[in-house]
């Protein structure tokens, strides 16, 4: 029958209230029809569902975990899209979702339940140290609803940890938790004179969020601009972000004048100008007095 084939395909879970956790962690994920949560019913409904999360309790983590493996058989898939194709069912009730949905329901849980669930820190970070892609984004954005409590040990897998955790780990650092990781600067520095290109560019691409100090971390930016060539190591994030600390980043204005000084329309010029338009007008203004065929190629950086 039927019901026999859904209730085998839904592992043992937590409930509370009658309910399974992850029915809460859907309540927790809710949106309105227009993709928002600005209403009262939805709102209401997220914050019922964190409650129940909460009141699970850890006995809620290892079913977390198994969501964030998610990663369905072609038998699963079929049965899912079978369920999609099935409307309101007399006899059984059908909760059925496919890896992302459950990868999402697993961030819910973690989200809810906050530091509680720091026990489970280790378990995300080794899948950042894994080599399936597929599950990447998912303990970044667990160790993030987890919290502060996740920096520590995400910090010390920068220095012991494999060549993909590390890369994994400092672009979650630099994009999940920002000046939280202000311990990873000194590591990521070194990362910019690494002769690993993959190194390199996610601390060109981390550094900049984590911290915004004038007196190490832009000038090792700056000189980083100055000497790499490869198109491919995270210049342009170095460029804007360089422009989005404005004054803070007046060690950078030398490099960038030279890099704007070429063509005014290339980032380089953008970011000169939000932080010291006193030098990027008059450059932008000689530039133009140059020009004689206002359809010369723009160059690229």
């Amino acid at each position: 029958m039927p019901w026999l084939i859904f209730g085998f395909y839904r592992p043992f879970e937590p409930h509370y209230h009658g309910k399974p956790l992850s029915r809460w962690a859907d309540d927790v994920i809710a949106v309105d029809e227009d993709g928002s949560s600005d209403s009262s019913e939805t709102k209401l409904r997220n914050k019922t569902g964190a409650e129940a999360i909460q009141h699970i309790g850890i006995k809620a983590l290892p079913t977390a975990l198994k969501l964030c493996h998610a990663n369905d058989s072609k038998f699963q898939s079929r049965l899912v899209r079978l369920s999609e194709d099935l409307s309101d069912p007399p006899h059984f009730d059908i909760h059925l979702r496919d890896d992302d949905q459950k990868h999402l329901e697993g961030i819910a849980i973690f989200s809810a339940l906050g530091s509680a669930a720091k026990t489970a820190i280790p378990s995300l970070i080794e899948i950042l140290q894994g080599n399936n892609p597929l599950f990447f984004d998912t303990a970044m954005l667990g160790l993030h609803g987890i919290g502060s409590d996740s920096v520590p040990p995400l910090v010390e897998v920068l220095t012991n940890g494999n060549r993909q955790g590390r890369i994994n780990v400092a672009t979650c650092l630099g994009y999940y938790f920002g000046r939280q990781a202000s311990n990873a600067v000194p590591i990521l520095l070194q990362y910019l004179g690494s002769e690993d290109l993959g190194l390199r560019r996610v601390a060109a691409e981390s550094l900049p969020k984590i911290s915004h100090d004038s007196i190490e971390v832009v000038p090792a930016l700056a000189k980083y601009l100055e000497t790499e060539t490869n198109r491919n190591s995270g210049r342009f994030e170095i460029i804007f972000w360089l422009g989005y600390m404005g004054t803070n980043a007046r060690p950078a204005i030398p490099v960038l004048i030279k890099l704007a000084k070429s063509d005014p329309r290339t980032p380089a010029y953008h970011a000169l100008y939000q932080i010291a338009p006193e030098i990027a007008k008059p450059i932008f203004e000689k530039w133009k007095a140059s020009q004689t065929n206002e359809t010369t190629d723009v160059k690229q950086f």
